[in-house]
């Protein structure tokens, strides 16, 4: 097993392995299983073929307190067809930038993998179990390499079961009641197009304009529209946005990874002119994703292309995976 203290640099000690040859043990040369679950924070994740499929690099959890202390899991799920693939997981402090110089805390760490067939957790003791200091120059430690892949499909084990794997964290600074979520992704979610006609378009001026809210896996979303660009564009382009619209419900850390397409429909042929993202983060303080030079206007409005019928503009917009959290205490 090998651990390291990783903030922007890798430090590993010891012998680098993987919990497919060799885990850790007790005293007494045996594995350590209970069937308690982690005291401060559990994350289940209900579809781990779609985390890999979906390239998500790294993770990370809502925060959660223990000793006084805002922490964050962070999990790096890794490479979808890498054979020798491994996930990450790692304890964080929950806001680094807020650490004053001279911040410190002693934490002993538990890490957990759940057995779903014995219905027990396997306990990965971090640092040997002596304890790991967290301050302003080493906010985040953990397990590079905490479980291969290949361990992790392995059946007999029972850690992926129906693609559902369990991980979580203890904190032993002072205890806290057991907070946690599961994650999960939804591909082609129900209700993910939405489509927005826009009228008397070449009245619409400099203006910013925005759809109706639409509402898809419990986020409500809102389309923004620049008719002649916004502050980024030249004002030769129009500017499209998916933006969620009830971000100032959304706790502190908690965020919403999605990918989408924005089109303009084609009036004549029924066929579009599209942009699609990659996989992006929609949270409190970036809650607009999109282009500003999404289309050409001399292009949008040339009649023969079938944009503009009538003065009227069809806008549509298509969330094609989308993350899922389910808390609970």
């Amino acid at each position: 097993m090998t651990e390291e203290n990783y903030n922007k640099e890798v430090h590993i000690d010891g012998e680098q392995t993987t919990l497919a040859s060799t885990n850790r043990k007790d005293a007494a040369g045996e594995q350590m299983f209970r069937k308690a679950p982690p005291m401060h924070y559990t994350v289940k994740i209900e579809s781990f073929s779609l985390l890999l499929e979906s390239g998500l690099e790294k993770y990370e959890t809502d925060h959660f307190e223990s000793g006084g202390h805002k922490w964050k899991l962070v999990l790096h799920p890794g490479k979808q067809n890498d054979k020798d693939g491994q996930v990450s997981l790692y304890l964080a402090v929950a806001d680094p930038d807020e650490i004053p110089i001279g911040w410190e805390v002693n934490a002993q760490i538990n890490f957990f993998v759940f057995d779903q067939i014995r219905d027990q957790y396997l306990i990965i003791p971090g640092n040997n179990g002596i304890g790991t200091r967290f301050q302003k120059m080493k906010t985040e430690w953990g397990l590079r390499n905490f479980i291969s892949h290949k361990a992790l499909r392995d059946i007999s084990n029972g850690y992926l079961v129906d693609d559902c794997c369990v991980f979580g964290v203890e904190v032993f600074v002072i205890g806290s009641p057991s907070k946690g979520q599961t994650l999960s992704f939804v591909k082609q979610p129900l209700g993910g197009v939405y489509t927005w006609k826009v009228n008397n378009f070449s009245t619409l001026g400099e203006s910013c304009l925005s759809s109706d809210a639409f509402t898809i896996q419990g986020a409500k979303w809102i389309l923004q529209l620049y008719p002649n660009g916004d502050s980024r564009s030249s004002g030769n382009y129009l500017a499209l946005f998916l933006t969620l619209q009830n971000k100032e419900v959304f706790p502190p850390g908690r965020q919403v990874h999605v990918h989408y397409q924005l089109l303009i429909m084609n009036q004549d042929t029924g066929k579009h002119y599209q942009r699609t993202s990659g996989g992006v983060w929609f949270h409190s303080k970036n809650s607009s994703w999109g282009f500003s030079e999404f289309i050409l206007l001399s292009y949008l409005k040339n009649q023969q292309n079938g944009f503009l019928v009538n003065g009227s503009l069809t806008i549509q917009a298509e969330i094609t995976m989308m993350s899922s959290a389910k808390y609970f205490s």
